[in-house]
This record gives structure tokens, C-alpha cells and sequence, in this order.
């Protein structure tokens, strides 16, 4: 089955502002400074960044600082990470000249989905699976594949390489058999976020 563009339906995350962690080398704790657009933007312009990935929280932040300065020597600008809204890309498109294209991956897989380059754009989609990618929409009720336009829980065929696991997946969760069971369930690396297809 292939699927045509996805939206995503995931929560949505945020940026911590601030955040304390202990320092392996000293045992000291130390504070994070709170995020500063202004101040990324300003580094984006001055190393000469060519391509910048951040979530959609960031992107937001990243127009409130005001994105009048222009791009620098950014050519790709892309968000993953959590469903991306058409109104940010539309601003950095009026500032900046340059389309956000969106993504989804996890820590368990690389990208899964995307707009790539050279395809065309739908307003609130976050892209097709990528190739070697056997992305699926289960039916978390009842188990079954998602044929043609509706919702599900996105997930990966385990066989649908060739017989092979997908090479973008974990090998397993460490020394966890049976959280690796329930994300392998029924033949199906299970994502847990829900997306479909228009």
C-alpha cells in the first residue's frame, strides 16, 4: 500500500525554559539560560548555517524575534518534532524566501516521513514515507491496516523490506523484552502518535 501525504495528530511538545542538571565531571549543578530567538538568529547569520532543523515551538519563537534580518546563508529550513501549522510557514516564506518543510521521526527510528525537496507542498501535512520507509495506518481499535483516506496509529512494517526490518529502527529497546514486545506488536513497530491520509 502506498500512502499519500500524512498529517500528524501528536501532542504537541514545548520548549523547557529552563532546566538543572548535575555535571558529571564536577558534580555540580548548573543552570541553563532561557532560550534567546534574537541570539539564535544572530548565530544563524553569522556562522553562515546552510540548513537549520528545529521544532515548530522554535519556529514560532523564531518570528516572534522577528525574521526581518533575513536568512543569511540558509538554503533548507525544515521542522520535525511536532505538528507544524501552515501560519509559520507562511511568515518564513514572506521573510525569508524559504519553504519549512516538516517531518516525523522518533529516537526508536530515524526520519520516517517528509516533505522532501522537489515535492510539492499540502497545507498541514508533514510528507510522505520516505523511501525504504513501510509506513502503515493501523486502526489501534481494531488492528487493521488503514486502506486509502482515513486515521490511525502510524507505525512501520516489520516485514516490508524485502522480508527485512525497516533500517531506519531500532534493533530493540536495551535489556526491556517486554517493552519490545508491545512496540513490535502484531508484526508492527507501533509509534504510539496517530496521523492520516486526505
Amino acid at each position: 500500500m502506498e500512502l499519500g501525504p500524512l498529517t500528524a495528530f501528536t501532542k504537541s511538545s514545548a520548549v523547557e525554559s529552563r532546566s538543572r542538571r548535575t555535571s558529571p565531571r564536577t558534580g555540580s549543578a548548573g543552570a541553563y539560560t532561557r532560550f534567546d530567538a534574537s541570539s539564535l538568529l544572530h548565530r544563524i547569520r553569522s556562522e553562515g548555517v546552510t540548513t537549520f532543523c528545529a521544532p515548530p515551538t522554535v519556529w514560532r519563537m523564531l518570528i516572534n524575534a522577528h525574521l526581518a534580518g533575513g536568512p543569511g546563508r540558509l538554503r533548507e529550513a525544515i521542522a520535525a518534532g511536532e505538528p507544524f501549522n501552515p501560519e509559520v510557514i507562511s511568515e518564513v516564506e514572506k521573510h525569508w524566501g524559504l519553504t519549512v518543510r516538516s517531518g516525523f521521526g522518533q529516537t526508536e527510528t530515524t526520519a520516517a516521513i517528509a516533505n522532501g525537496p522537489c515535492q510539492p507542498l499540502k497545507s498541514g501535512s508533514m510528507g510522505r514515507p520516505l523511501p525504504g520507509v513501510p509506513v502503515v495506518l493501523v486502526d489501534p481499535m481494531s488492528g487493521s491496516l488503514i486502506d486509502g483516506v482515513g486515521e490511525g496509529e502510524i507505525c512501520l512494517g516489520l516485514k516490508g523490506n524485502h522480508g527485512r526490518r525497516p533500517l531506519n529502527l531500532m534493533t530493540g529497546y536495551q535489556g526491556d523484552p517486554s517493552r519490545d514486545a508491545a512496540a513490535m506488536a502484531s508484526g508492527y513497530y507501533h509509534t504510539g502518535d496517530v496521523g492520516g491520509t486526505r
